[in-house]
Parts: structure tokens; sequence; C-alpha cells
């Protein structure tokens, strides 16, 4: 059996409580004023806590690629991907039901199987984790070379990471300052990107790797330092560069949309992983068998958080502008969390409901 890795456990609990800060932060981003205090405060949170799904994924791939454990076809196909199905196929159905009998597509039959298809916004990461696990075979020969290990982050670095970022500056440039160089720059990059039709480590892929590799890697105490200073200048520049762009063109700039893999993401996202793993050694063993506990629920509290979410906004008027921010999405971030796992605790007493959907 294979020793169990606690820093994990932190670190998917932590995880969530980011996501769930994000979205919670981000309820309303796109319905405030980009001038007010509210937006301001949510734009900060939106910087801080987006590396909460990567971090997810980076746990998948330290696990999954990692060639002394055993995964092969029947085991990936039988259990992990069957499990991520039977889960999707369950919350789509839940999700676009109660959006056909109280949405607005109410009453609405194309609807609610476009919806059951596509899932609820927050359904693409089981999307996104079938399509990882499906590439598990062949990611995990690269893993067992180093060099190629290298090789293919250092082609993450640049065609995941490095050209997205720089294609977001641009497109944030150009809306500031229109029919500039920046436009010219802009049609440039994207045109070579294009054309060079490179896929193959685009993506999450790049974070599945990563975790593997940084699970396996030794850091000094300055390379770790160093590590750290870039993930919190990584979530200032993002924070302000956002700012700047919406508040000078009067309109949001969303410097993250459809984009976790972005430079100042993946400078957050492996300072927060290698500061757990290093720093888990600080938490006394009962807290650490808190996590241990908690983690056990994390995909469940993810599957039903924004259910949760809705109801308080629809029901009873909470939401990251009921009052102060500062206080609001903490406040609710806690109580979503709290509620979520409460009814996670009360599906995982169900016997297959257990095993198959959270």
């Amino acid at each position: 059996m294979k020793e169990h890795i606690a820093y994990f456990d932190v670190l998917r609990v932590i995880a969530i409580f980011a996501v769930i800060t994000l979205h919670v932060a981000t309820a309303h981003f796109y319905d405030t004023d980009v001038l007010s205090f509210t937006w301001g405060v949510s734009n900060m949170l939106d910087g801080l806590v987006r590396w909460g799904v990567p971090v997810f994924v980076m746990i998948s791939g330290a696990l999954f690629l990692d060639p002394t454990r055993e995964i092969d076809f029947h085991k990936l196909y039988s259990k992990n991907i069957f499990h991520i199905a039977c889960a999707l196929l369950f919350w789509s159905i839940c999700y676009a039901g109660v959006g056909f009998i109280t949405g607005p597509s109410q009453g609405n039959i194309e609807k609610l199987l476009s919806h059951i298809v596509i899932g609820h916004f927050h359904l693409w990461f089981l999307y996104m984790l079938l399509g990882l696990y499906m590439i598990v075979p062949l990611l995990r020969p690269i893993c067992r070379d180093i060099k190629l290990v290298h090789y293919f982050l250092l082609l993450s670095l640049f065609f995941s990471f490095l050209i997205p970022t720089i294609v977001k500056i641009l497109t944030g440039l150009d809306l500031t300052f229109p029919n500039s160089i920046y436009s010219k720059s802009l049609r440039v990059v994207n045109r070579l990107f294009e054309q060079t039709h490179f896929h193959f480590t685009l993506g999450y892929a790049a974070y599945f790797v990563l975790g593997y590799y940084i699970h396996n890697l030794q850091l000094s105490a300055n390379q770790r330092k160093v590590l750290y200073l870039l993930g919190i200048l990584g979530w200032e520049c993002s924070v302000l560069f956002t700012q700047f762009v919406s508040r000078t063109t009067h309109q949001l700039f969303d410097f993250y949309t459809g984009w976790d893999v972005m430079l100042p993401i993946l400078f957050e996202t492996s300072a927060v992983f290698v500061f757990v793993k290093y720093h888990i050694h600080m938490l006394p063993a009962k807290l650490i068998s808190v996590f241990n506990y908690l983690s056990k629920c994390v995909l469940g509290i993810y599957l039903v958080h924004v259910g949760v979410q809705s109801c308080l906004d629809v029901c009873f008027n909470l939401s990251s502008t009921s009052f102060n921010p500062l206080f609001s999405i903490p406040l609710i971030t806690f109580l979503v969390f709290i509620l979520s796992w409460a009814f996670v605790e009360i599906i995982r007493r169900i016997p297959l409901l257990n095993k198959y959907i959270i």
C-alpha cells in the first residue's frame, strides 16, 4: 500500500476554499461598476485564489503519473473515468432539472437536454478531468524520463503559459490604447500562434505534469523564497493590470477568463503547492487528521457548492454585494463550505450514491 501523502489533503481543502471564494467574489463581478469598492475587492480576491483548480490538477498529476503506482487501462476506465462520468451525468441532470423547473429555461425541453450535455458552468472541471485521465497512459512514459519531463515543461512554459499571457496583455493594452502598435502586435502574435497548430502540451496537461515534477523535486530554502516572491508578484501584477484596463476603459477586462494557464497563475499555483509541501510539518497532528477527513469530501463539496451559493443568493439575498465585501465574501464562503459539507455528509451515508456521484 502506498504511503498516504498528508500535504495533499491540506492542499485539497484549501483549494476548495479558494474555488468557493472565487465563485462568491465573482458572482456579481460582471454586473458591478468597475469603479466601485465592491468590484475592487472582488478583483483583488479573484486574482488571489485562481490557483484552486490548478492545484487540484497538480495533485492528480502527482498521483496518476507516479511510475511506482500501478495504473492500467482497465483500472483507469472502470474506476477513475467511470466515477467521473457518473458524477458528471448525475449532477448535470440535477442542475439542468432545477433550471428546467425554476430557471430562465423553465419548461424548455431543448434547453434542458442542452444543459444536461454541456453541464452547469462549474462542471467543466469534470470534463477536463476526463480528458486528462484519458491521456494518462501517454504521459506516464514521459514521466519515467526526467529529460522528457523537462522538455515537456519547457514547451508548456512557452506555448501554454507565456504566449497566452502575452496575448492577454496585448488585448488589454489594445483596449486601453486603440489603433496603436498593440493592435498590430496582437494580430501578429495570434497569427503566429495559430499557424503552429501546436496543442500537445497545452491546457491543464501542463499542470498535470508539473504536479508530478514538483512533488518529486527538492528545492532549497532560497529557491522556495524566489518562488513565493514570484507568486506574490504574479498576484499583484494581474490584479493591478486588470484594474488599470477596466477603470481606464470603464468596462470590465477580465485578465483570467478562459485562461487558468497564465504565468501569474502558474507562479501562484506553484508557490502554494511548494509552501504547503514544505511547511506541513508545522501543523499539529490533530489538525492534519481534520484535513484528512475533510479532503474525502472535497469533490462532493465542489459539485454541490454552486447550488448552495445560488440558494443563498436567491432565497436570502446573500452575496458579495449584500454588505461590505471585505466581510461578506469570507462569511458567505465559509457558510457555503459548511452547508455543502453537511449536504455531502448526508450523501456519503447513502449506498451507491456515495460511491458514484461524489
